[in-house]
């Protein structure tokens, strides 16, 4: 994730992630960029659907998401 955030191929909810330290949260759209055009990328996307309470063995968050299998073009930010 840091790899593709560096590399300016990390968006949330449609705008391009600067910082390392976002926190998402419910709702957010997470959209990785598998190709770029001049109009349009073409992106792998998750939904954040729920963070929840309980905590892993190393203390993150778990969260429930919603991963779409294919990947379909978007706008460019």
């Amino acid at each position: 994730m840091e790899e593709k955030m560096l590399e300016q191929k990390c968006l949330v909810n449609g705008k391009l992630l600067k910082k390392k330290s976002y926190q998402a949260k419910v709702g957010d759209y997470i959209d990785l960029v598998q190709e770029k055009t001049d109009s349009q990328n073409r992106v792998q996307r998750v939904r954040i659907l729920d963070i929840l309470d309980d905590k892993t063995k190393s203390g993150k968050n778990r969260i429930v998401f919603r991963l779409w299998k294919k990947a379909f073009l978007v706008d460019a930010p």
